[in-house]
């Protein structure tokens, strides 16, 4: 048994916790916050059997892909940190993963 620890950016949360639903995986979201530009991220928790790790992960993949957009997709929050003449374009997305082994599950 492992449990997957997805940390992903808030706008692929909901999106990623759909899919993995869809696919019948236990899935839930804890809303956390970090990385260069303080913006919101998710730490997505799916527990699963040793031999659903590559469906789970590729899931993970798909939907929380690093993608790069113009800065003027950029929240407003975040524009002071941010300045128009040295960036071209602004990296979005993406997950870490964590992969950890489980000793024992209970459901209560």
């Amino acid at each position: 048994m492992k449990l997957l620890v997805a940390i992903v950016q808030d706008y692929d949360a909901s999106s990623l916790l759909h899919a993995l639903v869809k696919a019948g995986y236990g899935a839930t979201y804890i809303g956390t916050t970090g990385g260069f530009l303080r913006s919101g991220t998710a730490a997505v928790l799916v527990g699963i059997e040793d031999a659903q790790q590559a469906g789970a992960t590729a899931i993970i993949t798909r939907i929380a892909c690093e993608r790069s957009a113009p800065p003027a997709s950029v929240p407003q929050s975040l524009e002071s940190e941010l300045s128009d003449d040295l960036i071209e374009s602004v990296a979005l997305g993406g997950a870490h993963l964590f992969v950890l082994r489980v000793a024992r599950f209970c459901q209560m």
